[in-house]
This record gives structure tokens, C-alpha cells and sequence, in this order.
């Protein structure tokens, strides 16, 4: 196939329930994988609480309806309420933004609030500056925290508050200072706990080693048993880049859990690592050694701790050394196994690394990844068989990853096996039910090897399926046009305006399909079609102004594009107003206008 499938379209749960696929869902190159989100989590001032769950603004919100008035009410209450909080106030913030495209109101309803004596006037005044931390203002933001200290000096909030924002001006020692303030003011030991490690950090920040050992020790004062919170200090400085000074705090660690055997070896292995990159070998290879004796076969803290080891005999390039060290040893457990194949594999061991994999997989053989290092191996000393035998193993140990299916027929037609490549190809399509990318695999690998009667009738099966994705009628049709048989292709990219809501995304996906296949003017007219429907939608003018640039109707294109720059400025969309202008640029030149 000219055309991959190494794109997914993931549809959210709701829509595979409910919706029909949407244009933007897919390409005409076949289906695609979306980026994951990554979460993110801010921490929250101490003292304030969360607002409960409440239900996102419907249209009414947006629009200034009754229902707005009553969550814009209901939020400024719980600000006032929870002052210090920060998701009340952005949940706030965003509402009015929604509204008015500003928040210059919420501003001025606060300034009003803030000015006004009375129970509400401290909370208000801490909102206030809250605001203008959103809006931008942050030297208002300063001025305004430092009047609601004055309301109220025996509140911590507004302390913390303008300790934080301090903090994020990069203040470092103002922030620090108002810490300490608000510390001695704080009652609950969890705002105390927090309110010490900021601290530490900051004093940190400071290289103000002996300050942050002193907040230290009152964090550990708070949880007296803690190991994790005696060993805080010693791990953040070694995430600091100060493994001197890491190394100094994490002996106490050590002494402290001395006894205690689960909670001595990771003592060690953080003092050994530690010790370690203060390039103090010897002394960690005799704390890592403490370590390993406390620790069982099976433990995962011995595998952590042997990566230890290896580095620093990589560093001294002395892992023939450590490789006569564990021979000596006559391991048999999983772990040195196969740290010992690995290094024989590093050292161009391969024969030796080889067997040795081999005894670590008697004793676990589900380890995925070291099986493939040895089929690895395998393959590149040229014995094909051996290499065959271990994927039918890989695939046992893991039936479901068509990956290893996929990578053994490779061998086998190597070894030009052709019959058991496909076997093994057609005992997984039975056995893929509806997993699509296991289908879509098995397609292109049927139309690599050229079978195309099998890719046919996999792509047909995708392309009849019910899970709306409008990519396997893409590489349905592209089969079809590379078989000569453009009508069928056509037709059945066709299908698309079906499959896709709102019929002009799916004129404007059928349109890329088109142009993809060199069908310009079939196109065009979807392009045109989707454009007459959406007017307003620039993304589809952007479409059918680069079709006729691609047709060489110059004049057409740039008035497209003379449009969508026109319309870009009033929304503010200045990347599609820049592309378009370059485009009228280059079309200056290829009218000669210039």
C-alpha cells in the first residue's frame, strides 16, 4: 500500500456510545494516534479548601442567562468563604471571562468589596489580590496582600498568599521571610508540614545549607518515626545536584534505620548512589555491598542496586572486573543472571550473554524485554532457528502483542519460510476479533508480501465494522486505486459523508482524501460544498484556497486567502493570518503582480 496505517483514531468513550465520527478525527493517510494529556496539579495555599464538584456552565453561563447570575453568585460566595483558596477564584475568574471576555468587572466588584468594612473585608481584600495576580498585576497584587496583613496580623492566609506570590516573582528571600511569618501563625500540623519543606527548598535555593537543616529538624520534630521524612533532605539535595552534602544527611538516615532491615537497604542505596556521584567509588560499592546483603533474591531493590554497581564500574571501566566478580559468585537468581548476560552482551560477549539469558529465562521466563535482547542477539549471530524457536516462545508468554507475531514472520521469510510466515499471519487475524490495529497490520503485511486477495477481504471486514472510523474507508479506497479500480475507490470513499457529522467536516475530510489521490477537481468541489455550508469556517477556506493554489487557479487562491486574513485579525488567530500572508506572498510572485 502507498498509503500506512500508522495512525489511530482513539474516540473518546462518550462519542464511540453516541456520536458519529468527526472529520478532524482522522486523515487521509490513514488512521492516527492522539497525544495523551498530561496531568497537572498546582498546590494549593494552606488554609484554603477546594470548592465542592460543581456542574460546568451551560450555554445560559455563557451567554449572561439567568443560570450564569446564579453561578457567578454562588462562586463569589464560596471565594469570600474560602479565602487564600485558589480554584473558587480561577473557577470565578473563568466564568466572568466566559461572560465578558474579561474580568474587569469581577475586579471592580471586589475593589468595591475590599473597600467596604466588615466581616467580608479581609476575605475580600485577599481575593482582590488574587485577582490581580490573575489579571497580570502583580505589583497591585503586593500592595493589596499587604493591607489584608494589616486587617488582620493574626491570620495566616494573607502571609501565605503573599509569601507565594513572592515566591513566584522569584523573591526568594522576601518569600522566605514571609514564611517564617505565617509559620508561627499556623495551627493545623499539615500547613505546618508544608509550610516547613517550602522553606527547606527556599533556603536551598539560597545554598543556605544550615538553614534548611534547621527546617529539617523541625519537619522531622512533626513526624518523629518517619524515615521517609528524616531522609527528605538528603534526597533533595542529591536531586539538587549536592551530593556532598546529600551524602552527609543520608548517613543519619542510615544510623537512624539501623535495625531495621527493610528500611536500612534502601538507606543504603540511596547513601551508596549518592556516594556514587560524588565520585567517592570505593566507599559506595562497600555501602552498596551492605545493601545487597540485606536484601533478598527477589527483591526489586537488588535489581535498583546492581544498576548502581555497573554504573560505577562502567565509570572506572572496570566491568571485566565486575563480570569476574558475579562469575565468581555462581549466581542463580534472576537478577544477576541477567545483569550478568548484559554485560557479557556489552563486553561483545555474545555467545556467553546468549546462555546466560537463557538460564535468567528458566527462572522467570515471562521477562518480555530479556527475551528479546537474546532473540536480538540471536538474529544478529545469523541463528535464525534459535531466534524463531524463542519468539514462539515470546508469543506464548504473550499472545495478545501482534508485535511479536509480526516480527517472527520477518524471520521466517528471512529463512524463506513463506507457508509457516503465513500461517502465523492468518492465525492471528482469527484470533484479532475486532482489535482494528491488529486487523490493519494484518493487512498491510498481507499486501507487503502481495497478497491481495487477503488484504482485500481484511480491509472490507475493517471498512464493515461498526466503530466509525472513517480511516478504514481511506485505506479501503486507496486499496481499490491501487488496483486500478478507481470507480470502487471513489465510491467507497464516498461512505465518509456518511460516517462523519457534521456533512461539512466530512466534505472537507473526503476533500483531503481527494486531493491526497490526485482527484483535484472532485476536490474542489468537495472543499467548495463544505465552505458553502460553514462559510465561517476558515480552516475549510484554508482547504480549498491551497486545492486551487494546487490547480494553478492563482487569483481564486489568493482572494481565499486574502479572506481568511481578514477574518483571522478580528479573531485574534495571528498564526493563520501569518501563514496566509506568506501564501499571498509566493502567489504574487507565481501571478508575476510583484
Amino acid at each position: 500500500m502507498r498509503l500506512r496505517r500508522v495512525l489511530v483514531v482513539l474516540v473518546p468513550a462518550a462519542v464511540a456510545l453516541a456520536a458519529p465520527a468527526a472529520a478532524q478525527d482522522f486523515d487521509p493517510h490513514g488512521r492516527r494516534h492522539p497525544p495523551h494529556p498530561t496531568p497537572h496539579s498546582a498546590p494549593h495555599p494552606a488554609g484554603g479548601g477546594g470548592a465542592p464538584p460543581a456542574p460546568g456552565p451551560g450555554p445560559a453561563a455563557a451567554t449572561g442567562g439567568p443560570a450564569a447570575a446564579v453561578l457567578l453568585e454562588r462562586y463569589t460566595r464560596v471565594v469570600l468563604s474560602q479565602a487564600g483558596a485558589a480554584f473558587p477564584l480561577q473557577r470565578l475568574a473563568q466564568l466572568y471571562r466566559e461572560r465578558d471576555g474579561n474580568i474587569a468587572k469581577l475586579v471592580t466588584d471586589f475593589e468595591r468589596r475590599a473597600a467596604q468594612a466588615g466581616a467580608d473585608q479581609y476575605a475580600a481584600t485577599v481575593s482582590l489580590a488574587g485577582l490581580y495576580k490573575i489579571d497580570g498585576r502583580s505589583d497591585d497584587a503586593v500592595k493589596t496582600l499587604a493591607a489584608a496583613v494589616a486587617l488582620k496580623p493574626g491570620d495566616a492566609t494573607a502571609i501565605l498568599a503573599l509569601a507565594h506570590l513572592h515566591q513566584d516573582r522569584g523573591d526568594t528571600a522576601d518569600a522566605r521571610a514571609r514564611y517564617v511569618q505565617a509559620f508561627a501563625l499556623l495551627t493545623a500540623q499539615a500547613d505546618k508540614e508544608q509550610t516547613l519543606r517550602t522553606l527547606m527548598g527556599l533556603a536551598l535555593d539560597l545554598k543556605d545549607f544550615d538553614g534548611a537543616r534547621g527546617y529539617h529538624r523541625q519537619l522531622v520534630a512533626l513526624e518523629p518515626t518517619s524515615l521517609f521524612v528524616k531522609g527528605e533532605l538528603g534526597r533533595e539535595l542529591y536531586n539538587r545536584g549536592e551530593f556532598l552534602q546529600a551524602e552527609i544527611e543520608l548517613k543519619e538516615v542510615v544510623t537512624a534505620a539501623t535495625g531495621d532491615n527493610r528500611a536500612l537497604a534502601p538507606a543504603l542505596k540511596d547513601l551508596g548512589q549518592a556516594q556514587a556521584k560524588a565520585h567517592e567509588n570505593d566507599a559506595a560499592l562497600a555501602t552498596l555491598r551492605k545493601a545487597l546483603a540485606l536484601t533478598g533474591e527477589q527483591s526489586a531493590l537488588r535489581a535498583e542496586v546492581y544498576q548502581i554497581v555497573t554504573e560505577i564500574y562502567r565509570a572506572d571501566q572496570r566491568l571485566p572486573e565486575l563480570v569476574k566478580q558475579l562469575e565468581g559468585e555462581r549466581a542463580n537468581d534472576f537478577g544477576r543472571l541477567s545483569l550478568l548476560g548484559g554485560l557479557y552482551e556489552e563486553t561483545g560477549d555474545s555467545t556467553r550473554a546468549i546462555e546466560t539469558y537463557k538460564r535468567a529465562l528458566a527462572l522467570e521466563p515471562r521477562q518480555i524485554d530479556l527475551r528479546l535482547r537474546m532473540i536480538r542477539l540471536l538474529q544478529a549471530n545469523g541463528d535464525l532457528d534459535r531466534a524463531i524457536a524463542e519468539y514462539d516462545g515470546l508469543i506464548r508468554a504473550a499472545p495478545d502483542n501482534p508485535q511479536f507475531v509480526f516480527e517472527e514472520c520477518e524471520a521466517l521469510l528471512q529463512r524463506g519460510d513463506r507457508a509457516r510466515a503465513m500461517k502465523l499471519v492468518t492465525q492471528l487475524e482469527a484470533r484479532a476479533g475486532t482489535d482494528e490495529e491488529a486487523l490493519s497490520r494484518v493487512a498491510d503485511f498481507y499486501t507487503r508480501i502481495g497478497d491481495g486477495d487477503r488484504a482485500l477481504k481484511v480491509l472490507q471486514r475493517l471498512a464493515a465494522g461498526n466503530s466509525g472510523d472513517p480511516g478504514h474507508l481511506v485505506d479501503l479506497g486507496d486499496h481499490y486505486y491501487q488496483e486500478g479500480n478507481q470507480a470502487l475507490a471513489v465510491a467507497t470513499w464516498k461512505r465518509i459523508v456518511v460516517v462523519v457529522q457534521p456533512r461539512a467536516r466530512a466534505l472537507a475530510a473526503l476533500g483531503d482524501v481527494y486531493l491526497e489521490h490526485d482527484l483535484t477537481a472532485d476536490a474542489l468541489a468537495a472543499y467548495k460544498e463544505a465552505v458553502a455550508l460553514e462559510p465561517s469556517n476558515l480552516a475549510f477556506k484554508k482547504a480549498l484556497a491551497a486545492a486551487d493554489e494546487r490547480t494553478h487557479a492563482y487569483r481564486d487562491a489568493r482572494l481565499l486567502y486574502e479572506d481568511i486574513v481578514a477574518k483571522a485579525r478580528d479573531k485574534g488567530d495571528r498564526a493563520l493570518a501569518r501563514e496566509c500572508r506568506t501564501r499571498i506572498v509566493s502567489l504574487w510572485g507565481l501571478e508575476r503582480v510583484l
